[in-house]
């Protein structure tokens, strides 16, 4: 007996009349048609403020779909097929966001520029020394602290205890 969901679908009937490779995806996504890369990352984003971003990615890391980075599948599906010698630029700077209106192509130089004027750059100071004193001085909550200066709370644990460059 052959299976259902697709007429040429040369494999035999494992359950409710499907091979067993359209049954598995059709309790996986609903569905037995395969879907594209695209259409799987969008499954899941997420909107996160402007952002659209994948849940299980962590900040600075790079959601990926078809096993390629997820903002170059959609770039590529909005009709923008990558120039040679470009890289994405996220307007965001979250390489996790896969917002089209966030991402453009552009060279290295460009994105090193970007850095700089955005003090994205390691080693870059985000605080004067004076703000720097400030934090070691503060004793209230971490939490409250960094929502004031716009910085991670484990970046003031950091300051408070002179580590990772804040000596």
């Amino acid at each position: 007996m052959q299976c259902e969901a697709d007429p040429d679908c040369p494999r035999e009937v494992c359950a409710r009349g499907m091979c067993m490779t359209h049954y598995q995806r059709r309790r996986r996504t609903g569905s037995t048609s395969k879907l594209t890369p695209h259409e799987r990352l969008m499954q899941r984003v997420e909107w996160d403020g402007d952002c659209l971003v994948h849940p299980n990615c962590r900040p600075g890391k790079y959601p990926t779909a078809g096993g390629r980075r997820a903002s170059h599948v959609v770039l590529e599906h909005h009709g923008r097929p990558r120039p040679p010698g470009t890289e994405v630029l996220h307007s965001c700077d979250r390489t996790e966001c896969v917002n089209i209106e966030h991402l453009r192509w552009g060279t290295h130089a460009e994105n090193m520029a970007e850095m700089s004027a955005r003090s994205r750059a390691k080693g870059h100071r985000k605080l004067t020394d004076a703000q720097l004193d400030a934090i070691r001085a503060d004793d209230r909550p971490r939490r409250v602290i960094a929502h004031q200066y716009g910085i991670h709370v484990n970046t003031v644990g950091q300051i408070r205890n002179r580590t990772h460059g804040y000596g």
